[in-house]
């Protein structure tokens, strides 16, 4: 049985993806920045970001201070996020796919 967003059960809750899109310009080359957290299946759920922007952003991306996540501190991370949901022009999307999920994709093949 698969969940919904928000139902819960004793092992996962299903999060509905949150982003925030600007409009794209296909004739204009663009930036996208991807990450993700997580262990599989076995040991919870893997969380995936992406940013993105035009590609003639990019001096405003170096200004912000955007880097590898790994060489950023938690209160760093916390600071670019709040900085990229401010600022007109960069798009973001989260998702968060539960071990379920993953476990579940994994059987198909």
């Amino acid at each position: 049985m698969q969940n919904e967003p928000g139902d819960s059960d004793s092992h996962v809750k299903v999060i509905e993806m949150e982003e925030e899109c600007i409009s794209v310009d296909r004739n204009e080359p663009h930036i996208l920045g991807i990450d993700e957290a997580g262990r599989g299946p076995v040991l919870g759920p893997m969380v995936y970001g992406i940013c993105y922007c035009p590609k003639s952003k990019e001096e405003l991306l170096k200004s912000l201070g955007f880097a590898d996540s790994k060489t950023l501190t938690a209160e760093e991370r916390s600071k670019l996020f709040s900085l990229i949901k401010a600022t007109k022009e960069l798009g973001w999307a989260v998702d968060i796919i539960s071990p379920q999920e993953i476990s579940d994709k994994m059987m198909r093949m």
